[in-house]
């Protein structure tokens, strides 16, 4: 007589006989395994590892657009992942700890593989010592190398995969083997599928954990056409496309926004620039992926690397210990075993998948490194799988756990047999002997030989760090305190923390991308963003992303003392200064040379506007005076000719953007009474009106290297160099023979320290190289040489101590053989150092008086040695001229008057390495819009307001918020023209007089509403519909005992 059931639930559910209750009881045991990770009630964390979210956060989730990742946000947040974060949210909103509350989340995760491999080997494998079969697949499924990756920064997306994918095969693999039930197994896919919603977190990993099922159902649908089963092979695939419609339906709240990112980002990334990074990206991840690292899933790339400390302290033990290399290629051989001795349904699609695995893990290693290449090269979107040792070995483990499951039966048989031979046991004895010691082996495949993760080693304690931080991490009363504090001001936006790197690291151990304060306060933070990722987003890259960093840059580079103005501007009222902050991590080319909470809070009393208001522990909390709020509306506008943080920041922060909105030179929203603000170059010969801006920084103004009568430069030591080569005519080179030098010597005869200009002219032989600075054993530069070209490099910001000062170069890159010698760079041997004199020639057509503001940075010693003086002496045609800082609270901005001519040149001497901005401005009778009007909040949502405006029309609705084309502003259903607004925030024309009702909204918010609500009613379908088809069927899959 058949019996009813055959899904994951019945098989529980059915199957809980005293036998398999000891399974389903071992399954939950090990799943409690993530506790043994945490220490003394700390919180887990690493730079990817996100500090759980509380409730509040978590509601987010269900925008895709809100203010905490607006204006200077990190990410847009995804909606899949509420899946893997609803348990430590929800149980934190029930008055749970957060570390309970993570630690409940693990475990879930942890277990529910378990689960699913165990219901996969019961539709796998059915015959002798199936309970011994699916217990060893799940110890290695849930214990192996690879997870540790996954676990160590909670990613989601194959978290989810290794959780689901095994439940969804099972369905499958009895739907096919019996040839019924393919409705009740369509309905099971979109049931599980829920799980899955992680997966479109990350794009890449999306496209390995969804490839699984199609690859077993093509397998499956190719055999029966391969046999002529040609009824069975239509049912499969018709059953294959009704299971697709019911993902794509369930997974609408996800998928829908997940396509619209996908969109947006290959509109507004460079993308042949990240195909280049991901290359290179992929030539580091393969150099540790070598086919014998990656079959015994040892192809992490962090186990042979580290920084000063190793980044994991086990894993020498992998590469010296006999006993674990020994059982590394044990479990291999017992995979093998699986492979030729082991039986069960579809075993060659799981020794596919596993090989397919190997192949794909390896990358660019032989013997399959090629057809990598070749692949990366030429099928459109594969060049974003720049890791494919953490993506593809999902295949491996899911296909080396079923082949491990199939091979213990025939493990207890040998052993069996050999204990009878060699102890003399009686049959029975042998069989319980060799079924316990099975069971024993799979124990060490599994627990024991991936210790690490059994133990959690792989979150490194306090004791194993001497320079990187700690993975367990308990914040600091006052980091509470502070939030606490933060979330009660009513009236205030968006917070700055500094100093702020990345990712963002406290002396209490805290790890991760952007401060702590992010996670104890619903306010908005601002983040610089990062312009190296491509990230597939729901909203959009955030446009302000360069004006933080400017900000930030303008704060603690010493670069202007009326930064507080442009932190205003971007909205920020709070300055959250974090005194325990490791400032001594970040260190060489490319970081500042004092972070120090002594240096920081000397730069940040020095900012006008910006008052240190209150102290938690190590925390110092600044108010910023006259924050622009989201909603304003200018007094006047300015058409600004670029969007260049630098510029912008600059005229914001002497005040000549007060009260005025930049907008793009369009006559429909200016109507010509806007100021008129150019970029001056070169070549500029029209447009006498507005105000004038030149950046020395930009490249469009001449300048020279002059050289100073303090520096001279000269031949090191001449045994760092090779052959001398005339590789242009009349020119000596030499051939770089040693590292570091030192191959020149820069002598500084003045008393004091001294900033300047090295300028290197260099040739690579055969390849393009990175060429090395170092100046007093420091680097200072690192450029890209293009093979067998004369390139120029230009090192600035040299700073030289008094006498002398050794120059050297390095690169990593090999040599190769040219006349007889290995040779990689040559060096012209006439150098130049010194500083720059800029030459600005504006030629503008207009005369008369002009004011002149000339502003320098950056302030400090960075700049000029002794910082910037009270007077700077400029030349006007020829003519000395001083300007002079009349504010002490602008230091570094120069004022004065000058006469207008075509033939107008200033010339303006570095004294170090600072740069200049100047400003002329021939228009103080030039018309500017007066605006009087007002505007209230009446409502807000993360995607919504709702305003109360009234003015006198025309005017501009700022809203002070990234700019997105889809936010929307309307009156009484009338669509408001939408600009860019001061390079980064929306701007709505209004041409209504009077008071009226605004409603601003993001648009496309509805849309995903609808898509969630279609997730909701599918998913409510197919279960009341796996519910119907499980009533009516008449398959049975109850597990059977040994």
């Amino acid at each position: 007589m058949r019996q009813r059931g055959g899904s994951a639930v019945s098989m529980i559910r059915r199957g809980w006989t005293t036998s398999h209750r000891l399974d389903y009881v071992a399954i939950l045991v090990f799943g409690l395994t993530p506790l043994l990770w945490f220490r003394e009630g700390a919180l887990l964390n690493s730079e990817d590892l996100m500090v759980p979210p509380n409730w509040t956060e978590f509601i987010r989730f269900w925008f895709i657009w809100n203010d905490q990742v607006g204006t200077g946000a990190p990410a847009i947040l995804d909606s899949g992942r509420f899946v893997t974060l609803f348990i430590a949210a929800a149980l934190q909103a029930l008055g749970v700890s957060p570390v309970i509350a993570q630690a409940a989340q693990f475990v879930f995760w942890f277990t529910l593989p378990g689960f699913a491999m165990y219901t996969l080997m019961a539709a796998v494998y059915e015959g002798p010592w199936q309970r011994i079969s699916r217990l060893a697949a799940v110890l290695f499924y849930m214990f192996n190398l690879w997870i540790i990756s996954n676990w160590m920064g909670y990613k989601e997306p194959m978290i989810a995969a290794v959780a689901v994918l095994p439940f969804a095969l099972a369905y499958w693999i009895r739907t096919v083997s019996r040839d019924a039930d393919y409705a009740r197994a369509v309905c099971a896919t979109g049931l599980v599928s829920i799980l899955a919603a992680p997966i479109g977190n990350n794009v890449t990993e999306m496209v390995a954990a969804m490839a699984v099922l199609p690859m077993f159902i093509a397998t499956a649908a190719t055999a029966m056409v391969v046999r002529r089963h040609w009824a069975r092979a239509v049912r499969i695939g018709v059953s294959a496309a009704a299971a697709s419609v019911v993902w794509v339906a369930i997974n609408a709240f996800w998928i829908v926004p997940e396509l619209r990112g996908l969109g947006v980002v290959t509109k507004t990334s460079d993308v042949d620039m990240f195909r280049g990074v991901s290359r290179q990206f992929l030539e580091g991840q393969s150099l540790y992926t070598s086919l014998t690292n990656v079959v015994r899933l040892h192809g992490d790339w962090t186990w042979f690397q580290g920084l000063v400390d190793p980044y994991r302290t086990y894993a020498e033990t992998y590469t010296s210990h006999p006993m674990i290399i020994f059982g590394g290629w044990v479990f291999v051989a017992v995979v093998i075993a699986g492979v030729v001795l082991g039986r069960g349904r579809f075993k060659h699609f799981f020794v596919g998948l596993a090989g397919l695995g190997l192949v794909l893990g390896a990358g660019l290693n032989a013997p399959w490194g090629d057809v990598y290449v070749w692949v990366v090269e030429h099928v459109p979107g594969a060049w974003l799988f720049r890791s494919p040792w953490f993506k593809f070995t999902l295949f491996t483990v899911i296909g080396y756990a079923v082949l491990i499951g199939l091979a213990a039966p025939v493990l207890v048989r040998a052993w069996t047999r050999s204990f009878q031979r060699m102890l003399r046991l009686e049959a029975r004895r042998s069989t319980i002997v060799a079924a316990g010691s099975t069971m024993l082996f799979a124990v060490i495949l599994g627990p024991v030989l991936a210790y690490p993760l059994t133990l959690g080693l792989f979150f490194a304690t306090e004791d194993e760090r001497t320079f990187l931080n700690p993975n367990h991490v308990t914040p600091p009363s006052y980091v509470r305190a502070a939030g606490t504090w933060l979330d009660s001001q009513d009236d205030s936006f968006r917070i700055l923390s500094v100093p702020g790197d990345s990712p963002w690291l406290s002396d209490w151990g805290y790890t991760g991308f952007g401060s702590y304060i992010q996670w104890m306060t619903t306010r908005p933070v601002m983040f610089a963003g990062s312009t190296n990722r491509m990230k597939v987003t729901q909203g959009a890259p955030s446009p302000a992303g360069a004006l933080v960093k400017q900000l930030e840059s303008d704060l603690l580079d010493h670069r202007s003392v009326s930064a507080g103005r442009l932190a205003a501007r971007l909205g920020i009222d709070t300055v959250v200064h974090e005194r325990d902050v490791r400032y001594d991590f970040y260190q060489g080319t490319g970081y500042r040379t004092d972070d120090s909470p002594e240096h920081v809070t000397q730069l940040l009393s020095q900012q006008a506007g910006m008052v240190l208001d209150r102290t938690f522990g190590y925390w110092d909390v600044y108010t910023v005076d006259r924050v622009t709020q989201r909603f304003w509306i200018p007094d006047g506008l300015a058409v600004l000719s670029t969007e260049d943080a630098r510029i912008f920041a600059r005229l914001v922060e002497i005040g000549l953007l007060e009260g005025i909105a930049t907008v793009p030179a369009d006559p429909v929203f200016v109507d010509g009474n806007a100021l008129t603000i150019r970029l001056g170059g070169r070549d500029q010969v029209s447009g006498s009106d507005g105000i004038w801006v030149f950046d020395t920084s930009s490249g469009t103004v001449d300048s020279e290297l002059v050289s100073s009568a303090s520096l001279t430069i000269g031949v090191g030591d001449d045994e760092e160099w090779g052959r001398r080569e005339e590789l242009t005519p009349g020119v000596e080179w030499r051939w770089v023979k040693s590292q570091h030098g030192p191959h020149f010597m820069v002598s500084n005869r003045s008393d004091a320290g001294a900033a300047a200009e090295l300028h290197l002219r260099v040739f690579s032989y055969a390849r393009d190289r990175t060429f090395y600075v170092y100046v007093n054993e420091e680097l200072v530069s690192l450029e890209e040489v293009k093979a067998d070209q004369v390139q120029t490099i230009r090192v600035t910001g040299v700073r030289l101590n008094p006498g002398e000062n050794a120059v050297g170069f390095y690169t990593p890159f090999q040599s190769d053989v040219r006349d007889g010698e290995n040779v990689a760079f040559a060096v012209e041997q006439t150098p130049q150092i010194g500083n720059g004199r800029f030459v600005f020639e504006p030629r503008i057509p207009a005369s008369g008086q002009a004011s002149l503001t000339v502003l320098m940075e950056p302030l400090g010693e960075a700049g000029i040695p002794g910082g910037a003086p009270p007077e700077l002496g400029i030349l006007v045609n020829g003519k000395s001229k001083r300007l002079s800082s009349g504010d002490p609270g602008q230091l570094g901005v120069y004022r004065g008057a000058i006469n207008l001519s075509r033939d107008l040149r200033i010339e303006i001497a570095q004294q170090g390495q600072e740069e200049y901005v100047v400003v002329l401005d021939p228009t103080s009778t030039n018309p500017v819009r007066e605006a009087t009007a007002s505007v209230r909040v009446l409502e807000e949502s993360p995607s919504g307001y709702q305003l109360v405006v009234e003015g006198q029309a025309p005017y501009l609705l700022v809203f002070n918020e990234s700019f997105h084309p889809d936010w929307e502003a309307s009156i009484d259903g009338e669509r408001l023209d939408h600009i860019k607004v001061d390079g980064y925030a929306n701007g709505f024309w209004v041409h209504q007089p009077g008071v009226q009702h605004v409603t601003v909204e993001f648009s496309v918010q509805p849309a995903f509403t609808i898509s969630v609500l279609v997730s909701a009613i599918s998913l409510m379908m197919v279960a009341i519909g796996w519910v119907v088809f499980q009533r009516r069927s008449t398959e049975s899959f109850h597990p059977q005992g040994d």
